[in-house]
């Protein structure tokens, strides 16, 4: 029991802002947390409260617990203090703090260390190797994907992503990851299909949010007729949902679209979620002309009069309704918003229907 409860404390602990030299610990949270550790079954066969109470008593005489005397006893055999304060592993604070500053290219390492001390050791290999790799500016001649910076680095292709294999936190540990290791995400590229055999450069394109409706509407001979003859739309699209936001650079490798002339329509569930996800790529690439195709929102509007209500919680800001709203005229802002606010959504689906 004892090694259970030394790692709640150490748990407990880790909560604690660095600085603090000791905080207060109610006993009864610390008995309560181990019971719902153990179960209630296993902490009586383990020695109960009387192994508790022992376990306590150790982790006082280690320094990890002093009793805070003026709370008084708890009333049971054996007795305990109601508090305790939890004490900070001062010395091992100060040690790690010295060895930090070896690691002057990790900029938020020092915080992150003193916060979580115990974690020093164990992660210190691999903060040299990712400290050398930044002083020595490795990243600088190539910019390549992040599966690859990690391999280049630690030899290990999924260290900065799979946490069953790695530490992807270490990221955390440099601001502006992406920019000073010169890496990007290995995202799905937002797919464009051209509904033209003229390629130079295409004046607008439709991007749709699932890959469903991209299937249907690629298909859909007429609707890809009235693309062309009613908006010029000539590049048909899909963002696979919010995949979309960070994956959309990929569009700057499509030879075929221009920044300073193509204009980028964009149609997604009508739902929290999905206007979130057409604001943000709006705001995120304002060197783009990227607008929400107001005419498809009016279409399924149109063809689903009676809305279902949201089957999961989504939620977007006050400001990216509003934001959303200002490419509408004001009947379709005011039924938008009616959708939204009653909790219901309408999904890009029914366009195909």
């Amino acid at each position: 029991m004892y090694k259970i409860l030394d790692k709640l404390v150490t748990d407990f602990s880790k909560k604690i802002k660095p600085g603090t030299k000791k905080t207060k610990l109610d006993i009864y949270e610390l008995e309560n947390g181990l019971v719902k550790k153990l179960g209630k079954k296993d902490f009586n066969i383990l020695g109960g409260y009387a192994k508790f109470a022992e376990s306590v008593e150790v982790l006082i005489e280690q320094n990890k617990l002093q009793p805070v005397k003026k709370s008084g006893s708890n009333g049971k055999n054996p007795a305990l203090y109601n508090k305790y304060w939890l004490l900070i592993n001062q010395e091992l604070r100060k040690q790690v703090k010295k060895e930090l500053l070896l690691f002057q290219h990790l900029d938020n390492a020092s915080f992150f260390y003193e916060t979580y001390p115990e974690k020093f050791q164990e992660d210190k290999e691999y903060l040299v190797l990712l400290n050398d790799f930044l002083k020595n500016d490795q990243a600088s001649n190539k910019r390549i994907t992040l599966n690859q910076r990690s391999y280049q680095i630690f030899k290990d292709e999924k260290f900065l992503q799979d946490k069953d294999r790695g530490k992807p936190y270490l990221l955390k540990l440099i601001k502006n990851p992406r920019e000073k290791l010169n890496y990007y995400e290995e995202n799905d590229p937002v797919y464009l299909f051209p509904l033209t055999s003229k390629l130079n450069k295409l004046s607008s394109v439709l991007i749709v949010e699932n890959k469903n409706v991209f299937r249907s509407l690629h298909e859909d001979t007429d609707f890809r007729k009235t693309l062309i003859k009613d908006f010029s739309i000539y590049g048909l699209g899909c963002g696979y949902g919010r995949k979309i936001t960070g994956n959309f650079d990929f569009i700057k490798e499509i030879p075929f679209i221009d920044k300073a002339t193509t204009r980028i329509y964009y149609i997604g569930d009508l739902d929290p979620e999905g206007i979130s996800i057409a604001v943000y790529i709006i705001k995120e690439y304002p060197e783009y002309d990227i607008k929400p195709m107001t005419s498809l929102y009016e279409r399924m509007i149109k063809k689903e009069p009676d809305p279902p209500y949201l089957k999961e919680d989504q939620s977007c800001s006050k400001e990216q309704l509003a934001y959303f709203l200002g490419f509408f005229d004001v009947d379709l802002r005011k039924k938008i918003r009616q959708v939204i606010e009653e909790g219901k959504y309408i999904p890009e689906e029914v366009l195909c229907l």
